[in-house]
């Protein structure tokens, strides 16, 4: 196990930055950026220029207008969100007259009780005759059957 031997804050740079491009957060006895920015404005940190300053008065007129614009804004987001849905209401109750005359439409196109119970009776009619066409075709049948049945005995000689 390597013993970590203490080292200068110097030293310690040096090894970190060896081409001395050291931040300047790093540099110990470096002079304070605030003063250097202080002195090139050529101003102290107590106001002393007032030009550069906003008055009481300009800022709540300044914050008037603001407020104006911001009212504005409101009313005219307000009015255009009441115009559109105005215009979506009026399509939506078009759209919905729409569709009730096509349902009525299509419930008028639909047959009448009465309508239906015709066509039950048409339809059990027809069932009817062809029931007794099927019962008299399948007696037709049998007669035919047997009567061949007593020409065949009797050609044989059965009878």
């Amino acid at each position: 196990m390597i013993n970590p031997i203490p080292t200068s804050h110097e030293e310690f740079l040096r090894r970190r930055y060896p081409k001395g491009d050291i931040p300047v957060n790093f540099k110990i006895g470096h002079q304070n950026e605030k003063d250097d920015t202080m002195g090139l404005y050529d101003s102290d940190s107590g106001g002393g220029d007032m030009s550069n300053y906003v008055t009481r008065e300009e800022f709540k007129e300044e914050m008037r207008a603001m407020r104006s614009d911001m009212n504005n804004n409101f009313n005219s987001i307000r009015t255009d969100m009441n115009n559109n849905i105005n215009s979506l209401r009026s399509e939506i109750n078009a759209n919905a007259n729409n569709l009730r005359i096509e349902m009525q439409n299509s419930i008028s196109k639909l047959p009448t009780n009465s309508d239906v119970k015709n066509m039950l009776l048409e339809n059990n009619k027809e069932l009817d005759k062809e029931a007794k066409q099927n019962r008299n075709t399948i007696i037709g049948w049998t007669i035919g059957i047997i009567g061949l049945g007593f020409t065949i005995a009797k050609s044989l000689g059965l009878l």
